[in-house]
């Protein structure tokens, strides 16, 4: 099977979207859905579907329901984890350092670590609650369609977007 990096590379550039596998690039941005959106999270679920299996393209509906932090950095670290295990375990365990995970060595790191500071002092941080409703906000489209493939225990009550991040 092809590195995920390419398989999703491969599943958002078909689609004229573009999505790089690398948290560290992201690092610290917080939920927005110029990184991450529902049309990314469709290209995924369709290329699951196409490259894995539909058992696991609905595993991903249900594993996107369950997360709380989708800032793009924090979805790749959960999704690298959602993917080792085959599509299976849709339970992943979100962290607050997943958001700013550093990917780069060298200079490279430098760069990743200086924007990662920059946005930490260029203003006001979000609250937990303000990140929580602009990642609802992001998957609120995804989760609406396939509503169907996600089971009444697992359901989460989901609030129409009231803004964009």
């Amino acid at each position: 099977m092809q590195e995920l990096s390419e398989l999703v590379l491969k599943w958002t550039k078909g689609k004229g979207l573009g999505f790089i596998m690398d948290s560290g690039y992201y690092a610290g941005r917080g939920p927005t859905q110029s990184d991450l959106n529902s049309k990314l999270l469709e290209a995924f679920y369709d290329g699951i579907k196409k490259d894995v299996g539909e058992k696991e393209a609905k595993n991903f509906v249900r594993f996107v329901n369950k997360l709380d932090d989708l800032s793009a950095s924090a979805f790749i670290v959960a999704f690298e984890q959602f993917a080792a295990r085959k599509y299976k375990i849709i339970d992943i365990k979100q962290k607050p350092e997943d958001g700013n995970r550093l990917t780069a060595h060298g200079p490279g790191l430098e760069a990743q670590a200086f924007a990662l500071i920059a946005g930490a002092l260029a203003g006001p941080k979000r609250s937990p609650a303000e990140n929580l409703r602009a990642s609802e906000t992001i998957k609120y489209a995804f989760i609406n369609k396939h509503q169907k493939e996600i089971s009444a225990n697992e359901r989460r009550s989901a609030r129409a977007p009231a803004y964009s991040f």
